[in-house]
């Protein structure tokens, strides 16, 4: 931003007005900067967790966007507890099947007509 400014005081012939260029700069970049000061508040984001979170199961988790108790999502769950969780492998062939919806209605008119 302040080389755009920069770009367009260096144009300008007359001393007077390049000075009064360079004036309002310095007020632009100043309200600019205490406008991102301002927006930037995150940091200071305090967030009251609740009290009753001690006897919480282990598959529920404190939401403090929606500040809500909730069943934690299957990627939040710890690696030990998606371990405990039963999931069946890759087959050892190299054949893969997949269901083919076009070839399935193809099959289904040739049955019908």
């Amino acid at each position: 931003m302040e080389v755009l400014l920069d770009e367009g005081i260096e144009l300008e012939e007359d001393n007077a007005e390049k000075q009064c260029l360079i004036d309002e700069k310095n007020i632009i970049l100043n309200t600019v900067e205490q406008k991102i000061k301002a927006f930037n508040f995150w940091g200071e984001v305090k967030i009251a967790i609740p009290k009753n979170m001690d006897n919480m199961p282990d598959d529920w988790i404190y939401d403090p966007i929606l500040n809500v108790l909730r069943k934690r999502y299957a990627w939040e769950m710890t690696y030990e507890k998606q371990e405990k969780k039963k999931y069946k492998p890759f087959p050892k062939s190299n054949k893969v099947y997949h269901f083919h919806l076009i070839a399935f209605v193809e099959i289904e008119n040739q049955l019908y007509s």
